[in-house]
């Protein structure tokens, strides 16, 4: 089973930036291009499932580009096999105020 690890905020920013570390997490080909399709396609052609946690979810904006990034990961993951994890930033029991409990 193939595992990588993603950051959500990375994959939040810019969208070059955001495909140029999913081609280094995931160990894209080197003819990756750098689209949705792409990115489907190359995860597709996987030999086997797939493990990918992504964290600080929180940070991606619903309805951005990183939001159809993650979309795109687990259409694909579901066609391969394997799980997607999406890991959200959650605060400390120190940080909430009584008003939290």
């Amino acid at each position: 089973m193939k595992k990588a690890i993603l950051d959500g905020a990375v994959l939040a920013g810019d969208r070059q930036k955001a495909h140029l570390h999913l081609q280094r997490a995931l160990d894209l080909p080197d003819y990756y291009g750098c689209n949705l399709d792409a990115l489907y396609d190359c995860l597709n052609d996987e030999a086997g499932p797939l493990e990918i946690l992504i964290r600080d979810c929180g940070s991606i904006p619903t309805g951005s580009y990183g939001t159809r990034i993650v979309e795109t990961i687990c259409q694909a993951t579901q066609e391969v096999g394997g799980h997607v994890i999406l890991e959200y930033a959650v605060s400390s029991y120190e940080e909430m105020d009584e008003s939290d409990e």
